[in-house]
């Protein structure tokens, strides 16, 4: 009966203690908004507020964790059972960004940038795969029945293993799919074991680079391949120098459940030294002709746009706060609400900025 959208910009957040500043530095942007061409941004899902979980309220524990720098596998797993709910009515049950062409609806851009993973990968039938941090397993299920490869998902979340185990049944894809409870930077598997893997954007959680790649070589068969979008920043960014881009980064990490930040000098020296051969790596930020950051800008001509005009940023904050009051969501689902915009809106300014790609494309294989 209710809907709400969390995907907005600063001014929808009730609290301005909150929001400190990131409006100021949206504000004095050159907009980017594209015209003259009637595109389809509707989005994967809408978020029924009464499909919130109890989930929500660990947003006080996922705070005192990230300040306390606790170890990333601890943090995610909070961040998570926060944000599954959020991003999966909000956004799908793939959570991620895509190039975009125009005439190309959002679910369709989300498919096929997964498809050009398992592309590039060369998941076969039948092969061993893996999925490191798969959420509630979108990729994971859209790429298995692209390949009919078997493929096994790694959460942290319990919640997540749950969820996305039971959409693995429900679309009939037990033979090929599951999901398992781990952590990335230490695998629960033999070495040697898979014949290839991928991330979908999942490695902006790491708070180690270095082991998250060792551990990609050590469980890969000789040979196999491993690809992922990576979040990488650019070279430009000058977090101890620059005011501006040190919040932006700042609410980026605390809004995304992000330790740290990273640019593509640092992947790739973790790559290499994983042993890992890099095959090929390229941004594809820009492959579309539309902004892949556009499902998170103001439009009046789509129910989700509108969510990020100024009269529809208020509509929900205030929305959110109500219901919670009125013991209609659950408690810490306004807070909830506030981190989440906090972080989505860091990543709009910053793609419009041209700071950030969350889809740097990295190939590597195994030396035999």
């Amino acid at each position: 009966f209710f809907f709400f959208f969390f995907f907005q910009a600063e001014d929808g957040i009730r609290d301005a203690q909150e929001s400190r500043g990131l409006g100021d530095v949206y504000k004095r942007q050159v907009s980017t908004q594209s015209t003259g061409h009637k595109t389809r941004d509707t989005m994967a899902g809408n978020l029924a507020v009464n499909k919130l979980s109890k989930k929500v309220g660990d947003i006080d524990n996922y705070e005192a964790k990230f300040e306390a720098k606790e170890k990333a596998a601890s943090q995610v797993e909070s961040f998570y059972n926060i944000a599954t709910d959020f991003y999966e009515y909000g956004w799908g049950e793939s959570f991620h960004f895509a190039p975009r062409y125009t005439g190309e609806s959002f679910t369709d851009s989300i498919i096929r940038h997964e498809h050009n993973l398992a592309l590039a990968i060369n998941l076969q039938p039948g092969q061993k795969c893996y999925d490191l941090g798969c959420g509630v397993g979108g990729p994971l299920r859209n790429i298995a029945r692209l390949t009919r490869g078997k493929i096994t998902g790694l959460t942290c979340t319990e919640y997540q293993i749950n969820k996305g185990n039971s959409y693995i049944r429900r679309d009939g894809l037990q033979e090929f799919g599951n999901i398992v409870i781990g952590d990335y930077h230490n695998h629960p598997w033999e070495d040697n074991t898979f014949d290839c893997g991928y991330d979908v954007e999942a490695s902006l959680h790491s708070d180690n680079l270095d082991q998250y790649f060792a551990e990609v070589y050590r469980t890969l068969k000789p040979g196999g391949k491993f690809a992922g979008f990576a979040y990488v920043w650019a070279d430009s960014v000058d977090y101890e120098g620059n005011p501006d881009h040190k919040f932006i980064v700042d609410e980026y990490m605390i809004g995304n459940g992000c330790p740290k930040w990273y640019k593509w000098a640092d992947w790739a020296a973790a790559i290499k030294k994983s042993g890992m051969r890099l095959v090929r790596h390229e941004d594809l930020a820009d492959t579309g002709n539309i902004p892949w950051y556009r499902p998170l800008e103001p439009s009046y001509r789509s129910l989700t746009g509108f969510a990020a005009t100024p009269l529809g940023m208020k509509v929900t904050s205030a929305l959110t706060y109500t219901l919670e009051t009125s013991r209609l969501i659950p408690k810490g689902s306004y807070k909830s609400h506030v981190m989440l915009v906090r972080g989505g809106t860091a990543i709009k300014v910053a793609g419009q900025q041209g700071l950030l790609t969350p889809m740097h494309l990295y190939v590597l294989e195994k030396p035999e």
